[in-house]
């Protein structure tokens, strides 16, 4: 995700719910775990401070400015923290062979900042349970997964049951792939999908086409 590009929507007054790379990521537990992450720390906005995982402060020392690969120029500063030395948890924090220091963009922290909010209000809430259900990921899938980048018929109708039958073979790669997760995650299960049960999804998935494939027959 551009965060420049978003900065350019807000001034021009365009709400932008799009998540940034690690959003998902960044919800995890795993993720809030790990102390040595910058976005992990606490900033006081109003003292233009850090706080490392200890409690220190960690006090602005410097700026520098340098520009991305799209030569979009951005300011760095840098906040170091005060003593360092025999902390418990200095292994997992950092490893540098001084008081930690830490380098970061606050316009993009703001806008990440701004992000995060938007993504998990309510309205944002609708619009990430929405983003699933559209159907580019869909097409991706199919074509570069599983590699359906050309037709090799002619004539709408024939197009059309060569692609309802790539669509078929990808929702039966789907269901096929949530039985085996199923089986991972629930190993000691005493419950056993029946092969009726497994053969009326396969036949509910395909239904459709199979009644177009005997029209156009």
């Amino acid at each position: 995700m551009n965060f420049y590009r978003t900065a350019d929507a807000e001034e021009k007054k365009i709400e932008a719910f799009v998540k940034f790379n690690l959003f998902h990521h960044e919800q995890t537990d795993k993720f809030k775990a790990q102390i040595n992450k910058i976005d992990n720390l606490f900033y006081n906005q109003k003292q233009n401070c850090f706080y490392c995982p200890m409690g220190q402060k960690m006090t602005q020392i410097g700026t520098f400015t340098k520009k991305t690969d799209n030569q979009f120029q951005q300011t760095i500063t840098k906040y170091q923290a005060q003593n360092c030395e025999g902390c418990p948890l200095r292994g997992a924090c950092h490893k540098q062979a001084g008081n930690r220091i830490i380098e970061v963009n606050m316009n993009l922290r703001l806008h990440k900042q701004k992000i995060r909010e938007k993504l998990n209000s309510e309205e944002g809430i609708k619009h990430r349970k929405q983003r699933p259900q559209d159907v580019e990921a869909t097409f991706g899938q199919i074509k570069s997964n599983h590699n359906f980048k050309r037709l090799r018929l002619k004539g709408l109708v024939k197009v059309e049951i060569e692609v309802g039958l790539a669509c078929l073979a990808h929702n039966i790669r789907k269901k096929a792939y949530k039985d085996v997760k199923n089986k991972e995650n629930n190993p000691k299960s005493d419950r056993k999908p029946t092969k009726s049960s497994n053969n009326s999804t396969i036949l509910k998935i395909s239904k459709n086409y199979l009644e177009f494939f005997q029209k156009v027959a």
